[in-house]
């Protein structure tokens, strides 16, 4: 399996290969290793039960959590108490 500094070798290598003065490569680690290194802290500001489900209303949008929308995955929530 190949690490970080084999691949950063590979690009470097190439780029070295065609350019004169390779730019310098920066690297952005991606969703898998830091998906889970935030959280959203919002308020409600209103639920609205019904017969089939319950409808929370907060003060964020849906693009804050966008794998709900475009996965159908959910999202966990934990009510937070004051400091």
């Amino acid at each position: 399996m190949l690490g970080p500094n084999d691949w950063a070798e590979a690009i470097v290598g190439k780029l070295k290969a065609v350019l004169v003065d390779p730019p310098e490569l920066w690297v952005e680690p991606g969703r898998a290793l830091v998906a889970d290194a935030g959280l959203l802290l919002t308020r409600v500001n209103s639920v609205k039960p019904t017969p089939s489900t319950t409808f929370i209303n907060v003060d964020a949008g849906s693009n804050r959590c966008s794998t709900t929308p475009t996965t159908g995955s959910g999202q966990s929530a934990n009510p937070a108490r004051a400091i």
